[in-house]
């Protein structure tokens, strides 16, 4: 036996690393590994250690096994988290079988303390050998990019930090791929860091028809699709033409994705859709893919717009929200994000937005003003209120209040509250960000405080909407309370009265915005607030003409800006088809 199995064997406590980086570890599991992962298989974790994080693989799986060399471990792991469903056992890997069939297999930190290169090719053959058809591989380990393996051993504990392109690319010739890869620690002094790894393999699905053009739209969270629902029918319903939805997860702490939950809301709109990880994207091309979202972090690597644009002829980015906040840190948000670098046409919704592309993003894709496909709704007089027995405000705070500061939720809480308490004869639909209500998880707010927040404000006579679709509130609703964000200028095309919730300590509105800001109410201050609901809700409107004017210069193509954008795609499709 060597160093290093004799040093784990007795080992009673396996977190020799700082405390951060076990943290670290767990909200990257939690947030962005195991949400990818399909519930309800079974699960095998190798080198289990005290079974903190086999207990938290376990709550995607109907039965867990955490196996380890070390007694002490396994007997610790067992009275701390053993039950009918987990178990843990001791287990040699290195010179015992693995047997079973698993959905998930994990090894984080196992092949760190496996020094031999044998013994290292031996048990990841022996992973495949208990691998599922559809498997989910999670690795974590201590890697190097030097050429050669970097090995230490003081004569009490050894180690190996192996090179990481041929580390993973031992995984690979058993056919899985890397999903995600997520930096632990790194140590730029002797070339080394801890990196935690998703790897997948499956049987692929087909999804394009060579017969017709193929037409990918990138779907990683709900609230978005209401942007090319319209779109999506255009194209589909276009002879020869394949579209489809590609759900793909949208990686954010602040964002609780749902695989089931993405389908089924696409399922709901009749839309066809795969799973990312079961098409083998190396066989297949698209005509055009279509990205709702700029940011590269949030998608798995193989989704990465580089990735897409090797097998796509044309690439699309369509703003997932109307660009609307301050700052220069939104303006790195918005336009200059390192993805805008392989992407061919991006469509927005006026001149002004597309002066806005230009004037800050570097990078060189054709920027064409046809208008958004998510306002064509408008035209169908869904904004319109159908019932007028109290007067509506639609309230809908930005989950950035403890840092930019777009938010101004702890400015007016208590007001609205007030409001709503002592008026009943008025109403206040909540609904905040898709990302509010995990920002107050960040702050010390659990679900349950949360929960009770939210109980005592429908008690008061709040409405809070938590629906996908926006758009029965907006229909709803008399007036909006807006924050810096893509509800403050959409609402404008409903013709209804728009009122600014300014934070005075915020990075406040982008250029173009700026420019609309006579046609909303502006209110930095309860006492400002207040004048305003109340003046309105006597039909006090003194903006309204100057709302229509804005609408003009802020949208183009209200009604028909999907049709527009579909007839565009598929000419541009026809020009020098690279497939063929």
């Amino acid at each position: 036996m060597d160093t290093s199995q004799s040093f784990w064997k007795n080992c009673g406590d396996s977190k020799i690393g700082p405390k951060s980086l076990y943290e670290l570890q767990r909200r990257l599991l939690t947030h962005f590994i195991l949400p990818c992962i399909p519930s309800g298989g079974s699960t095998i974790d190798l080198a289990c250690s005290d079974g903190e994080f086999t207990s938290l693989l376990s709550i995607i799986s109907s039965v867990t096994k955490g196996y380890d060399i070390s007694p002490k471990l396994v007997k610790k792991a067992n009275e701390s988290f053993g039950d009918s469903n987990i178990t843990f056992e001791v287990s040699d890997l290195v010179n015992e079988e693995l047997h079973g069939k698993y959905n998930t297999v994990s090894c984080m930190g196992l092949f760190t303390c496996i020094t031999n290169n044998t013994h290292f090719k031996e048990i990841v053959e022996k992973i495949d050998r208990i691998s599922g058809e559809s498997c989910y591989l999670i690795l974590k380990d201590t890697l190097t990019e030097q050429d050669k393996s970097i090995h230490i051993n003081n004569g009490n504990y050894e180690a190996i930090y192996r090179n990481e392109i041929d580390y993973i690319d031992t995984f690979k010739k058993y056919g899985f791929t890397i999903t995600q890869r997520h930096s632990l620690h790194k140590n730029e002094k002797i070339g080394i860091e801890s990196v935690i790894f998703l790897l997948h393999r499956s049987k692929k699905t087909a999804v394009t028809d060579s017969t017709k053009k193929n037409i990918a739209i990138i779907h990683q969270f709900n609230e978005s699709w209401v942007n090319v629902d319209q779109l999506y029918k255009e194209l589909s319903n276009k002879e020869g033409v394949n579209c489809f939805a590609i759900i793909t997860p949208f990686l954010h702490k602040n964002y609780e994705w749902s695989f089931f939950k993405s389908k089924e809301h696409l399922d709901s709109f009749g839309v066809k859709n795969f799973r990312w990880d079961q098409i083998d994207l190396s066989k297949e091309y698209f005509d055009a893919t279509v990205f709702l979202s700029p940011y590269e972090k949030t998608r798995p690597l193989d989704i990465a717009t580089r990735k897409i644009k090797e097998i796509s002829k044309l690439t699309i980015y369509i703003p997932y929200g109307l660009e609307c906040g301050g700052g220069e840190g939104n303006i790195n948000l918005q336009y200059k994000q390192p993805s805008l670098e392989f992407i061919d046409v991006v469509y927005t919704r006026s001149e002004l937005a597309q002066q806005q592309f230009i004037k800050y993003c570097p990078y060189p894709a054709e920027v064409i003003p046809i208008g958004h496909p998510r306002l064509d709704y408008i035209s169908s007089g869904l904004h319109t209120k159908t019932t007028h027995k109290k007067f509506t405000i639609l309230w809908t705070p930005h989950f950035s209040f403890t840092s930019n500061k777009w938010s101004s939720f702890d400015i007016f809480f208590e007001f609205l509250v007030d409001l709503q308490s002592n008026n009943r004869d008025l109403k206040i639909i909540f609904r905040p960000h898709p990302m509010f209500y995990k920002e107050l998880n960040q702050i010390g707010f659990d679900k349950e405080k949360t929960k009770n927040i939210l109980s005592e404000m429908h008690d008061l006579g709040f409405m809070v909407d938590k629906m996908i679709d926006h758009r029965p509130s907006f229909m709803e609703s008399d007036i909006i309370l807006a924050d810096p964000g893509s509800f403050l200028i959409e609402y404008l095309a409903t013709g209804k009265p728009v009122v600014y919730l300014e934070n005075p300590f915020g990075f406040g509105l982008n250029d173009e915005v700026k420019d609309l800001i006579d046609s909303f109410y502006v209110a930095s201050s309860p006492i400002e607030l207040s004048k305003i609901i109340f003046d309105l809700k006597d039909k006090n409107d003194t903006k309204f003409t100057k709302r229509q004017h804005a609408t003009n210069k802020t949208f183009k193509n209200i009604g028909t800006a999907s049709k527009m954008i579909a007839d565009d795609i598929i000419r541009r499709t026809f020009e020098n088809r690279r497939y063929e």
